[in-house]
């Protein structure tokens, strides 16, 4: 079953993630460029391994919490609507890839 310390390694990311500053600044034009979310490798791997752990509702609930609290955070930093639906959409395909390439580790759990 789902384990509170890894839900708290997430919300913990999440919390960080909030604090960064998350942006760049390009020092010659003075334009922000906020860093993309799918590239916060160790929020994707938490939140993979969160899911992977997780089945039905509960994972569901999960996925929805993470999902809302990043399209919040990334409308908070100036995001429009568009910009943060993209963001959520790269950040639950690298999400997605982390659970498949989990998958095979588990997979030579059961065979061995």
């Amino acid at each position: 079953m789902f384990e509170p310390a890894t839900h708290s390694r997430v919300t913990a990311d999440l919390i960080r993630l909030r604090l960064e500053v998350g942006c760049q600044l390009n020092r010659q034009s003075a334009e922000l460029f906020h860093f993309p979310v799918d590239r916060h490798t160790a929020l994707v791997r938490r939140t993979a391994r969160a899911l992977a752990e997780l089945h039905g509702e509960p994972a569901n609930l999960f996925w929805r919490k993470i999902a809302r609290e990043l399209f919040n955070d990334l409308l908070a930093k100036g995001n429009d609507e568009h910009t943060a639906r993209d963001e959520i959409r790269r950040f639950s395909e690298s999400v997605q890839a982390e659970i498949r390439d989990l998958a095979p580790a588990s997979l030579s759990l059961i065979t061995a």
